[in-house]
């Protein structure tokens, strides 16, 4: 349910185009206007409230038909893993984890193996530096990046915006071509 303050924010609607996950249906989203929402207490109501962001812009799906991308919120405190998922958390004990200020010095080599695999239709092809920069940084919010090795290798990286009650991983790429029979990147990355 929306505090009553988010009840009170200016959002504008975009026009309907062509959706960038379902290529037969059309999308559209609403954007939260007022600019004293751009700062990290107001963005995480708006973020337990379905908002998410794409650089300084904060967004929420609203597709007139259509209701398939949904954000995904876990309580922590609240949170019990599944028994497939606690399979999965003990074949990962030999991937390190590290949440670091700055990306790997090898993070475009991963990012354009994941754009060029999974990708190549879409509207990031091909892999720019410039456009990531633009879509995952953000002036108002401590982004870090959850880096995921493999020993010495990078496999992946979760883009994540730091805030006082809440992490939001909102976006992650991952070496399309890494091999290990239990890892499903879908499932181990939401």
């Amino acid at each position: 349910m929306m505090s009553s303050d988010l009840q009170q924010i200016r959002i504008g609607l975009t026009d309907s185009h062509s959706c960038s996950y379902l290529p037969e249906r059309k999308e559209r989203v609403a954007v939260a206007l007022d600019a004293t929402m751009h700062c990290g207490s107001s963005y995480e109501v708006l973020l337990a409230n379905g908002f998410r962001r794409s650089g300084d812009t904060i967004y929420k799906p609203h597709c007139d038909s259509c209701s398939a991308c949904q954000a995904i919120r876990i309580s922590i405190p609240d949170f019990l893993p599944s028994k497939s998922q606690k399979r999965l958390l003990g074949k990962s004990q030999g991937l390190r984890w590290e949440l670091r200020e700055q990306l790997d010095s090898t993070w475009f080599d991963l990012y354009s193996r994941y754009i060029e695999e999974r990708h190549s239709t879409g509207t990031m092809y091909p892999p720019r530096k410039k456009e990531f920069y633009q879509f995952s940084q953000c002036g108002w919010l401590n982004t870090q990046y959850l880096h995921v090795y493999d020993g010495d290798k990078l496999i992946a990286i979760a883009v994540t915006d730091i805030m006082s009650n809440s992490a939001s991983a909102f976006y992650t790429f991952f070496d399309p071509m890494y091999q290990f029979h239990w890892v499903r990147w879908g499932f181990y990355t939401k």
